[in-house]
Order: C-alpha cells, then structure tokens, then sequence
C-alpha cells in the first residue's frame, strides 16, 4: 500500500460501503452508534484513513514486540499450511515469517512517524494494561472515542469476561525461530520493544 493512489479508492469504497450499512441500520432502528474497524492494514495508509475519516478516533493496541510477531507469523503459517505439502512446511513458514516481519515492521514505522506527527491524535491501549484491568483500559477507550460509559455496557464487560476467561479456548503456543527470528532481532529490526 505504500504510496500506491489506488488506496484513496479504497477508501472511497469503504465510505460508501459504511455509509450503505448506516442506512440501513437507521431502517432498522438501530442506527446512530460509531463504526469500529479493527484492521492492522490501516497502519500502511494512515494519511489516507485520517483524510477520508477525518472525525475517526484511532485506538493502537500496543505489546511487546517479539509477542505480537510471534504470534502474528504464527497466525500466517497456521493459514498457509493447508496448503503445503508437509515436507515444505518447515521452509515455508520461515519464509512467511520473513516476508510478515519486514511487512509489519514498514507499517509501523509509518504508524510511529504518523504518531510523531500527530500528538493527540489516538490513544494507545498497553496490551498488559489491559490484562490487568480490562475495564478501566475499555472505558478509557471508549471516553476517547466520546462513547458513554453506561451500567448496560458494564453489565455487558462483566457477562462477557465471565464467559471468556482466558484460556478457556486453549493457549496459542509459538516460538520466533519457528519463523526464522531471534528476540534481538526483531527488536533491533524495529528499534523498540513495544508496539
């Protein structure tokens, strides 16, 4: 996505495609309520987002580094593996976790300069923050988005988190060599030890 003009296209198609929705939520009485995409690929193209949504709140979830891409190559192999044969999978995943790490670490450097630019202009949210306390970090949130705290939302956060205590659904288990890196590595890649 790096410089590319057809992004702006993109984004004109996700206005319109938000836009559709809103309508017809409005039809359906439900209307009024903001939109939360949760997508890391808007880090390529902040200055694009942030001019065609100019009113949008940025929320960057933020974790150690060599966590996140380790987990992140891990997702990728997982979903390429189907398709390789067994004998390849090894290679493969090395090599997709190659490719994953220079991507990522191109798009958060463009997501740091954009920071550096742009003071106030999101809100982080430490992943071990919220761990520790995912109330207060889910109501910081939302008070930057404009987004009342209500007793409906913290009956909902309460019923949620008894429903899915982590762990429940099994520990995601991933190794950085795995995908041809070392902690040093990556950190030195990207220069810092959070993100």
């Amino acid at each position: 996505l790096d410089n590319n003009p057809d992004v702006d296209v993109v984004y004109d198609y996700l206005m319109k495609a938000l836009q559709y929705l809103q309508y017809m939520d409005k039809q359906a009485g439900v209307g009024g309520l903001p939109w939360l995409n949760k997508s890391p690929i808007h880090m390529f193209s902040l200055p694009q987002l942030t001019a065609k949504f100019p009113d949008a709140r940025l929320l960057f979830p933020v974790r150690d580094v060599t966590e996140l891409f380790g987990s992140v190559c891990s997702l990728f192999a997982h979903a390429r593996a189907p398709m390789l044969r067994q004998e390849d999978v090894k290679k493969v995943t090395k090599e997709t976790g190659r490719i994953t790490v220079e991507a990522f670490a191109a798009g958060f450097k463009k997501t740091m300069q954009w920071c550096q630019e742009h003071p106030g202009g999101y809100h982080l949210m430490r992943y071990k923050d919220f761990m520790k306390d995912p109330q207060k970090e889910i109501r910081k949130a939302q008070e930057y988005c404009g987004v009342e705290w209500t007793d409906e939302h913290q009956r909902n956060l309460e019923k949620y988190m008894a429903a899915h205590k982590q762990g429940t659904y099994g520990k995601h288990v991933y190794n950085l060599a795995d995908h041809g890196f070392t902690v040093e590595e990556i950190e030195k890649l990207l220069n810092v030890k959070e993100y």
